[in-house]
């Protein structure tokens, strides 16, 4: 009897483990614009390497040790200007740079024409 209920609890265990893993996984889309995230979907159908420019912010001033971080994947950080940053590439990349902790949004980079 005491080896079925050491079983039963043991397997319960190891469900409830494994599903608080699966919560820990990041959720790229809270992090990211519409926009943002309908063309990383496109992109992921296609196994595209179209490049992807983006804006973001994070939770704080951008350091050296968080422009590496975020470097570490193939992104390029074009610029930083105390925590907003404009970086680009592949939508791995893009996903990567949003499971970042320090990472609070990214949205899809537009240009938009001046007509004087």
């Amino acid at each position: 009897m005491i080896k079925k209920i050491t079983l039963v609890f043991l397997a319960g265990g190891i469900i409830f483990t494994l599903c608080s893993c699966s919560s820990s996984v990041p959720d790229y889309g809270t992090k990211m614009d519409v926009q943002l995230k309908q063309k990383i979907e496109s992109l992921e159908q296609d196994n595209s390497a179209e490049i992807i420019s983006v804006i973001g912010k994070a939770d704080k001033t951008i350091s050296e040790e968080m422009k590496k971080q975020m470097t570490m994947q193939n992104v390029s950080v074009e610029s930083v200007i105390n925590n907003l940053f404009t970086a680009s590439g592949n939508y791995k990349a893009i996903k990567y740079l949003a499971g970042l902790d320090f990472i609070n949004y990214i949205s899809l980079s537009t240009t938009r024409n001046i007509n004087h």
